[in-house]
């Protein structure tokens, strides 16, 4: 399930681009680091620059000729991945600049990086943290552009150069590194020493106040004039001089002065235009945030007006942002008037680290006690709003703080609806319980995937017999977690891509006459294993490969063919990423789960088969709320599609076991779970996976008024609201009008 095919069709796009620039090749006769060795964090893995055995290129003297940076040789990649590099000057030598020479373009997702910060050392066991060779602002060139980064006037001496490369995207890419000599250069001093394990500390430190810095700067110079007042305690480049801190503070404290200060900064700006300790906004649940928030205007308004259905759920949300130099506590509490009509949870949303160290508000935690927010930061909270009853109610969410109490007035209206079993959208995604993460809570799992509406399961291969074995204990033991839940399609993936699983237990040929005797065995005895353990409602699907090789297909493809003949009930499922195997397989399966981005949805082959959708994406904790997941049931009702997924319920990186909130999320990019991990054995949901939730609801309602008023004129709400995606809010006023229209049913 990791193919992503956006990323391959960036690549064949990268390939493509041929626009020429001459970029002028550099004086090396003071370049400390000419021919010098080097060693990196992470291999080189993009296809059409270096080889990964590369290890001269970086210093070798020569820059990349004209044409484009990544597809020479000359050029090392990075795909998904943050590096460090370490030169090896092989003396100790006054150190004047460092350069790194890089390349962008934003028309191909190629951007200047995010972060390239230095460290220095003479003997590689203690560094010292110089500077941070990428300015804050102007780092995505729009037109294609070769740029050469430094920091300069490092004056120290060293042996060791580490440059640390925080990707802004996708992708890395270098050329040479220049290493200057420096004049009036002294040893480090003992303040600020780095231990050698302590650097990827230390670079999380630098890029928490940086992920911020940029917000506040650029809200600085949007607002000073508005303001009217410029304050004069500001340094004149603040985010640097606090940066340059770490030498004193590290590790300390670990640099959280650096965030303190930053906010204090900003809330001091912010006091001047609210004259207020803190302010409350309404705002959409899906919508982005930043920790460093600029209220849209003054506390006011505060109402909200709901239309669900019984049964149905509704979201809302608020922002609470600290307008003062101090730390507020803030007490948050609900009343409802009548709870056989609704039931209300409210979150907090804290922020976590995800792609390239940004920090975004992800997972949904039920608010127990009162919440501090620092100075100059701001805080979301959702609250969910179920409908249990048929009426009309009136709930409150009340907000103290400073002696100040602000009311949120919820205005809730319920009506039922009938609802034909013929609307349900079918829901996989691959949540397999022997995920770290599940292992000690599957069955709080599998309620967590049935209440947000997954009934489609996934049987891994390891709990598959093979064919020619009778033990199916782990089997019925897997199963038995999904009894009396909905499971409305089992599917049981069998991994043929490997040999061993592919030929039977006892040294049987795949596809030979015994293997095809022993395969009729296995078929019936695991369909009645599955009937008899509660599932005869259930259907069935063999899945034996999972985003099919073009090797294996003629494999699959006499699989089937014979398969139907034998047992004319047998269906099959099929993950397919490319025409290849859309072609070839989605005429012969019965449901086909196509991956959403597959560019030829408009030229499928001649087929019976149900198509569905699924998307793969690995930095998830980045992916939109709305447009990634809540709008992939609208895609599927616009075009037809009868089922949706995404890779993955619970999957973590393999450099965490457990999905932690305040975890440090070592591998973002193998990042793909919706869910985190709670105290005890409980389960925290994110924004995401409520959102995709929310969609599969907006599915249901979306047939049920083409069941009142016609397909086509369905259609033409679900198109405006997918040609549409910016306007977050754009999906729930069609719902309200929706359910205005299914009241009178």
């Amino acid at each position: 399930m990791r193919i992503n095919f956006e990323t391959i069709m960036w690549k064949i796009y990268l390939f493509l681009l041929c626009i020429g620039l001459l970029y002028p090749i550099s004086s090396r006769a003071q370049d400390l680091a000419l021919h010098k060795p080097y060693t990196l964090s992470a291999l080189p893995n993009y296809p059409l620059s270096a080889p990964s055995t590369d290890k001269t290129s970086l210093t070798d003297g020569i820059y990349t000729s004209p044409g484009n940076f990544w597809t020479k040789s000359t050029t090392v990649g990075w795909e998904h991945r943050q590096v460090t590099i370490t030169i090896d000057l092989g003396t100790i030598a006054s150190i004047g600049t460092v350069t790194f020479n890089t390349a962008g373009y934003s028309k191909a997702h190629v951007f200047f990086p995010k972060a390239v910060f230095i460290f220095i050392s003479e003997d590689n066991k203690r560094y010292f943290y110089v500077g941070n060779a990428v300015a804050v602002n102007g780092n995505e060139p729009e037109d294609y552009e070769v740029k050469k980064f430094s920091l300069k006037s490092i004056d120290r001496k060293a042996r060791y150069i580490k440059l640390t490369v925080i990707p802004n995207g996708w992708f890395i890419f270098c050329d040479e590194i220049e290493v200057s000599k420096g004049a009036n250069t002294v040893h480090s001093n003992s303040a600020g020493v780095i231990p050698l394990n302590h650097l990827e500390y230390a670079v999380d430190s630098l890029m928490k106040p940086l992920s911020s810095s940029k917000e506040y700067i650029e809200h600085l110079i949007a607002n000073r004039d508005k303001i009217g007042v410029i304050n004069s305690d500001l340094p004149e480049n603040p985010i640097e001089d606090l940066q340059s801190e770490i030498e004193n503070n590290y590790p300390v404290n670990n640099l959280n002065n650096l965030k303190i200060q930053i906010g204090k900064q900003y809330a001091s700006e912010l006091s001047k235009i609210f004259n207020v300790p803190f302010v409350i906004e309404k705002c959409n649940p899906w919508a982005p945030l930043n920790e460093l928030h600029r209220p849209a205007g003054m506390t006011k308004n505060l109402n909200y007006d709901f239309l669900t259905r019984v049964k149905g759920v509704q979201y809302g949300a608020f922002i609470i942002t600290n307008t003062s130099t101090l730390p507020l506590q803030f007490n948050i509490k609900t009343e409802n008037i009548n709870k056989l009509i609704n039931d209300i949870e409210i979150y907090k949303v804290p922020f976590v680290k995800t792609a390239n160290h940004d920090r975004i508000p992800d997972p949904i935690i039920p608010l127990t006690s009162d919440i501090n927010i620092d100075p100059g930061f701001c805080e979301m909270f959702i609250f969910k709003l179920k409908g249990l009853g048929a009426g009309t109610n009136d709930l409150q969410i009340e907000i103290q703080s400073q002696g100040e109490s602000f009311i949120l007035n919820i205005k809730s209206r319920v009506i039922n609806i009938n609802e034909p079993e013929n609307c349900n959208l079918d829901a996989d995604n691959w949540a397999y319980l022997y995920y770290p993460m599940l292992t000690d809570r599957k069955e709080i799992a599998v309620s967590d995937l049935q209440t947000h509406h997954v009934n489609t399961l996934v049987i891994p291969p390891a709990f598959l017999p093979r064919i020619g074995t009778s033990n199916y204990q782990s089997f019925i033991n897997y199963l038995s977690y999904f009894k009396n839940t909905g499971i409305k399609n089992i599917l049981l993936l069998m991994n043929y891509a490997s040999e061993e699983n592919r030929n039977g237990a006892n040294g049987q040929r795949f596809m030979s006459s015994s293997w095809q005797q022993s395969f009729l065995a296995w078929y019936r005895d695991i369909t009645r294993i599955i009937k008899d353990n509660g599932f005869a409602a259930a259907k069935v699907y063999l899945y034996p490969y999972d985003e099919i090789r073009d090797n294996d297909i003629d494999d699959f493809k006499q699989l089937m063919v014979w398969a139907k003949k034998a047992i004319p009930e047998v269906q099959f499922f099929a993950t397919l990423t490319n025409s290849n195997n859309v072609n070839n397989i989605l005429p012969l399966v019965d449901i086909g789960q196509i991956i959403a981005n597959y560019p030829g949805f408009n030229n499928l082959p001649l087929h019976r088969a149900e198509v569905w959708i699924y998307k793969v994406n690995g930095t998830a904790r980045s992916l939109s709320p709305y447009s990634y997941y809540r709008l992939m049931a609208w895609d599927a009702f616009l075009h037809n599609y009868t089922g949706i997924g995404f890779w993955d319920y619970a999957e973590e990186n393999s450099g965490a076991a457990l999905n932690l909130v305040t975890g440090p999320n070592v591998n973002p990019i193998e990042n793909y779970s919706v869910i985190y991990d709670g105290p005890g054995n409980s389960i925290i949901s994110s924004r995401r996976w409520e959102a995709f939730s929310r969609g599969i609801e907006d599915y249901k309602l979306l047939c049920l008024y083409s069941q009142k008023n016609g397909i086509e004129k369905a259609k033409v709400l679900a198109k405006m609201v997918l040609d549409n995606t910016k306007d977050i809010n754009m999906a729930d006023t069609v719902i309200k009008k929706i359910l205005q229209s299914l009241q009178a049913m």
